[in-house]
């Protein structure tokens, strides 16, 4: 049911900072979530539980074994995943270079500015 999923999407927004609850009213962004969902769940919802546990359990490899550059982008407002943990990301990995965006929230991709600062940094 798209239509129920992004009034729900648009309505249940008072969780979320101000950037993100601006997203979230985009038509255009609502209806790029739905394609998203519905590629995601293509085979099933069993693997939902499976990604939960991988996202809240150690990595497998040793993060400060990480020798190339690795650019970590977050929103200092992200309420869904909230800035403590990028920040424990970054102090692990050794050439981390890190680009908190003040004010911006977990939609920063939604931001032409965002954009154009990953592009310029990641084509020097």
């Amino acid at each position: 049911k798209p239509e129920s999923y992004k009034k729900s999407a648009k309505m249940g927004v008072s969780h979320l900072c101000p950037s993100d609850q601006e997203v979230l009213q985009k038509s255009e962004v609502l209806d790029a979530m739905v394609l998203q969902m519905k590629e995601a769940l293509k085979q099933g919802v069993k693997e939902v539980p499976l990604e939960l546990k991988l996202l809240s359990s150690s990595w497998e490899f040793d993060l400060q074994a990480i020798r190339v550059p690795a650019f970590i982008w977050h929103g200092t407002e992200d309420t869904l995943s909230p800035i403590t943990s990028a920040k424990d990301l970054a102090s692990k990995i050794p050439t981390a270079q890190t680009f908190y965006q003040e004010g911006l929230g977990h939609f920063l991709d939604e931001d032409p500015e965002v954009w154009k600062q990953i592009l310029q940094i990641l084509s020097t």
